[in-house]
Parts: C-alpha cells; sequence; structure tokens
C-alpha cells in the first residue's frame, strides 16, 4: 500500500512586483515573495483501486489556531484589512512558547469542536460541469490578530469562504440545513459590551438600520430613498467601529463615491448626517475608541460568543458550524439552537461587559435563513 498523493521536491514561489498582480516568478527576477505552495505528486500506482473515482473525502488537519503578527505601519495595517488572506503569521511552532495556558485553552476548544464536526461534517455540493462534487467541512481554524489572542478570534473554515447560496444548500448527515444569524450584529453587540441600551421604541427591535434612517429630516429620506439610506448608514456604522473613532467625518476612500454633501444646512456633509443619527440610535458607539475599543475588541468578544454557544450545543449533541456572526446548524435543531445563541450571549454579557452590573437582559434580533425560503425575522428585545 501507499499514499495517494505524496509530497515532492521542489517548489512554485509566487511572488509579486510592486507594479503588478500576483504572478508566479523565479527568484531571478527579483520580486518579494508572497507565498509558496507545497506541490505533491499523485501515485498512478493507486489508480486501479476499485471505487477511487467516486471516493470522498474529508477536510481535515488545518492548524487549530493562527495568530497573525502585529503591523508595523499604518500603511501595513491598511494593506491587511484590504487582503486579510496575506496577513502574515506567527509560526506554529512558537505559539505555546508565546501565548502559553491562553494558547493551550483555545487549542483544546478548537480540537474538541474538530472531534464533533469530524463525526458529522458539514457537506457541500457543488458541480463542475456534469459532474457533482461532495466536499465535506470537518474542521477550522481560529484565526487570531494583531500579535494577540484577545483580538479576533473568528473561526474559518471551507465553508467560510463560500458564497451565501452555497452554503445554505450544506446539509450535515444529509440533513437540510439553516442559518441562524444576529441582526446587525456588530452595533448589537457592541452596546451589549459596553452595557448600554439602544435607544429603540418600547426595548423591543428588529432593524436597528431601519431605526436609524428613521430619525432622518423626512426630506432626507425622500431625496436619498430608503433603501440607500440603510445601506449608507449601516456603511458609516461599519466604519466606525472599523477605525474606533466615532467622530469620523468621511467615508474611506472605497466608499467616498457613495456619498454626497447633504441639501442641509444642519449637517457638514451627508456622512455626517447619518453618523449623527447613528450615535443618536447607538450611544454606545461614542465610546469608541482605537486600540482599546474597536474592531478587534469587538470581533474578539463576538467569537467569544460564538465559542460559548458551540460549547452549549455541543455539550446537548448538535452538531453547529460557526460562520462569523451566525450559526450553521440541522433544520431539525433550529429552535433549540436559537434558545442556546440567546442564552450564550445574554450570560456572556453580564460577565463580560465593561459595566460591572448591566442592568438589562437581553434578546438580541436574529434572522433564520433555509434555502428556497424566505427570511424569517425574529424581533430582539430588552427585559
Amino acid at each position: 500500500a501507499g499514499f495517494l498523493v505524496e509530497k515532492i521536491k521542489g517548489r512554485l514561489e509566487f511572488t509579486k512586483h510592486k507594479y503588478d498582480n500576483d504572478k508566479v516568478s523565479s527568484p531571478e527576477d527579483g520580486f518579494s515573495f508572497i507565498k509558496i505552495p507545497t506541490l505533491f505528486a499523485v501515485d498512478d500506482g493507486l489508480m486501479p483501486f476499485e471505487d477511487l473515482w467516486d471516493s470522498e473525502f474529508k477536510e481535515v488537519g488545518r492548524p487549530t489556531i493562527a495568530v497573525s503578527k502585529k503591523h508595523k505601519s499604518k500603511s501595513e495595517e491598511y494593506f491587511f484589512r484590504k487582503n486579510p488572506q496575506r496577513r502574515p503569521k506567527i509560526k506554529q511552532t512558537k505559539l505555546e512558547s508565546i501565548f502559553g495556558d491562553k494558547y493551550l485553552s483555545a487549542d483544546k476548544i478548537v480540537k474538541r469542536f474538530n472531534a464533533r464536526w469530524s463525526e458529522h461534517p458539514l457537506t457541500i455540493t457543488s458541480r463542475v460541469g456534469n459532474v457533482e462534487i461532495r466536499r465535506h467541512a470537518s474542521c477550522a481554524t481560529r484565526v487570531f490578530h494583531q500579535g494577540s489572542v484577545t483580538k479576533g478570534g473568528r473561526y474559518y473554515g471551507l465553508w467560510t469562504s463560500l458564497d451565501k447560496s452555497s452554503r445554505l444548500q450544506a446539509t450535515i448527515d444529509g440533513d437540510p440545513t439553516v442559518q441562524i444569524d444576529i441582526n446587525a450584529s456588530q452595533p448589537t453587540l457592541f452596546s451589549c459590551f459596553m452595557g448600554d441600551k439602544m435607544n429603540v421604541d418600547g426595548d423591543e427591535w428588529s432593524d436597528i438600520y431601519q431605526e436609524c434612517i428613521e430619525t432622518l429630516p423626512p426630506e432626507a429620506l425622500e431625496f436619498y430613498g430608503r433603501d440607500d439610506s440603510r445601506k449608507k448608514i449601516k456603511t458609516v456604522i461599519m466604519e466606525m467601529i472599523g477605525t474606533g473613532n466615532s467622530n469620523k467625518r468621511g467615508p474611506a476612500l472605497v466608499h467616498q463615491e457613495q456619498f454626497n454633501e447633504a441639501p442641509y444646512a444642519a449637517f457638514r456633509s451627508e456622512y455626517t448626517m447619518y453618523r449623527e443619527a447613528a450615535l443618536s440610535k447607538i450611544p454606545a458607539l461614542g465610546r469608541l475608541k482605537k486600540g482599546e475599543f474597536d474592531t478587534h475588541y469587538l470581533s474578539y468578544h463576538e467569537s467569544q460568543v460564538m465559542t460559548h454557544a458551540l460549547h452549549f450545543l455541543d455539550e446537548n449533541e448538535i452538531t453547529a458550524y460557526p460562520m462569523h456572526d451566525c450559526l450553521i446548524v440541522k433544520e431539525e435543531h433550529q429552535n433549540e439552537a436559537i434558545e442556546t445563541f440567546q442564552n450564550a450571549l445574554n450570560s456572556y454579557v453580564q460577565s463580560q461587559s465593561i459595566q460591572f452590573d448591566v442592568g438589562f437582559n437581553i434578546e438580541v434580533a436574529m434572522s433564520v435563513e433555509k434555502a428556497g425560503k424566505d427570511t424569517v425575522r425574529m424581533c430582539g428585545r430588552y427585559s
């Protein structure tokens, strides 16, 4: 017997010229190296094995933990924010010596989840021409940022790079799945961790972005339209959180063309109009602070909420796959997963909010999506 694929000597070097896109090149060209993929050869002697071409394989072997290096400059930070897959990582062999028990604890948790996923993989079906291809995802890497295991921490697996329609077609043990999302997760969770309620009528809401645009002057809504205004206010909020700056005065370069000067003397620009509307409904945004309460802080605590929910579901023999701010579970487990997700989030908020006593319980607004079905939306509420 032998191995179906075997590592071979030699390598291709993916490099980048300062004026060109990624390309395969040789060291003699003088370009800076980007990444070096490992090469494998297929053992032709195994091809006659019966049923080989009908075999299916599970994806295994992803590193449990990855930690990107701290950015050295603002330009480097900007580049890697736009190209997250290229962030240089700390070597796997150094993680335990650098982070000690924190690394070992995180590693143990991911291994536990990987064990369940290996028994109940997420099956993703796609077609290449007339050929149906089934891939089985059964492991993930938890990725931290900025040389710290308390920044970032989201889970990445085969399923996280798929488009939503493909994910919704995925199955677990052959059973259909649903995707359970937290609506407007970042401003909602940030408010929770700051211990501040959002200013919603009657302590209940379904769409906080819609709540924000309702505070705009009627002339503005008529001029820009509700749908367009909702998209823009979401962009403004994401940029505020991303930069850790609640006083941001204008959009990032990539979004500049979306915003115009507002036709109202009360606001300097359309951007500031949306910013003020967001702050009026989500006062916690005023606590944003780069390097302390920003996107890295939020993504870490968001990932901790997901970790708590996965842990509780695992204890109840329910398989769930994390997708940043949502969970993928069997349709038959939908109701139990929603309840567990809500309880895990609320208990985590009570223990981790910067306020000693939060003073409220929360059920966040959620959405449930299933292939071929309309999205089901559930209101959030404080109590």
